[in-house]
């Protein structure tokens, strides 16, 4: 089984973006990490002829002026700390860092002067997207059985180029493995997203109308969990396996089947293991076979990192096991598939 690449395993939060050890306020949070720009939209021109039209000598140095004309139709997408981040329609409408924050401290429901942020960051070479962290307290799963501890958190996310909506939504960890947990809890599984055509104040009032969401999720997360419990765990191995890497096409090509057989070799090994941190200290049922298929997307699953992105294989698994996408849907599938049967 291929080794872990940091065998200390932090919260991908973490590892994505800025711990705070601390509690601290909103601004003193932003500033920790040059979040606190204002962004906002600016005028784009395009030159009408590459002939100069002045020439002016400042300091020694000549600067060209052109004939300019202002574009029609789109903005740009400019912070006083990044420069300009990208172009947009022209009722494309910006959420500030600190707005997306404030409405995801609304949410979570915790009160009091500072927030409990636990992770702020930035992707992109010119911070075009936006997250932080919030933690909650912890959860239980099953206290008079298995008593599993859950880590609840809360994140919101926001990008100024166009490339995903303000996104909040939960996001818990299992302290015993630092897996991100991700359950299908019918309504409830997906963040709540807000697209840049929505105003300021319209986005307030939707955050406004969803207050209950953080104990909603918890309650429903809870439930699946015991269902997931009252599942024989071979019975939901064999099935898990069999849905996300299936093996009995005989018209498989081998390089698939090698993977493939690779995959639910290191997936058994997770739940089985006597040592382990799945079907070991949560018992042999629906529940470990959970533990472990996470545990596998998140730390052992092969990816892929392209040297033009400028980030690591680490990074990549930590964006790839909180950010909504492939492997946040396959965590809930999963979930979905053993808890189906209980019934």
């Amino acid at each position: 089984m291929s080794e872990v690449m940091d065998k200390t395993r932090r919260n991908p939060w973490y590892i994505l973006g800025t711990e705070f050890s601390t509690r601290m306020s909103i601004d003193d949070a932003l500033e920790a990490v040059n979040g606190d720009d204002e962004v906002q939209p600016a005028t784009l021109y395009t030159i009408e002829s590459m002939t100069p039209i002045t020439v002016d000598q400042i300091e020694g140095v000549f600067i060209p002026a052109y004939d300019l004309e202002e574009v029609q139709g789109s903005i740009g997408i400019k912070s006083d700390i990044y420069g300009t981040m990208s172009t947009a329609g022209p009722n494309y409408e910006i959420m500030q860092r600190r707005e997306a924050l404030e409405i995801a401290y609304e949410i979570s429901g915790l009160c009091g002067d500072e927030a409990m942020v636990k992770s702020i960051g930035h992707l992109g070479p010119r911070a075009q997207k936006f997250f932080a962290y919030i933690e909650l307290p912890t959860l239980i799963i099953d206290p008079g059985g298995i008593c599993d501890e859950i880590l609840r958190g809360l994140y919101v996310a926001t990008s100024f180029d166009g490339s995903m909506s303000t996104t909040i939504g939960a996001s818990d960890l299992r302290i015993a493995c630092t897996n991100m947990l991700a359950m299908a809890l019918r309504k409830l599984d997906r963040p709540i997203r807000v697209h840049h055509k929505v105003n300021a104040e319209a986005r307030i009032r939707q955050a406004a109308e969803v207050l209950g969401y953080a104990g909603a999720v918890e309650q429903a997360k809870m439930r699946k969990a015991e269902e997931m419990l009252k599942v024989d765990g071979s019975k939901a191995l064999r099935v898990v396996l069999d849905e996300f890497y299936p093996v009995d096409d005989p018209d498989l090509p081998s390089s698939t089947l090698a993977k493939r057989t690779t995959a639910r070799g290191n997936i058994r090994h997770l739940y089985e293991d006597e040592h382990g941190t799945a079907g070991a200290q949560v018992g042999k049922n629906g529940y470990g076979v959970y533990q472990a298929f996470t545990e596998y997307m998140d730390w052992y699953k092969p990816v892929r990192v392209s040297k033009s992105e400028g980030v690591t294989e680490h990074t990549r698994r930590a964006a790839n096991a909180v950010m909504p996408g492939v492997v946040v849907n396959a965590k809930m599938r999963a979930s979905d598939v053993i808890s189906a049967l209980a019934a």
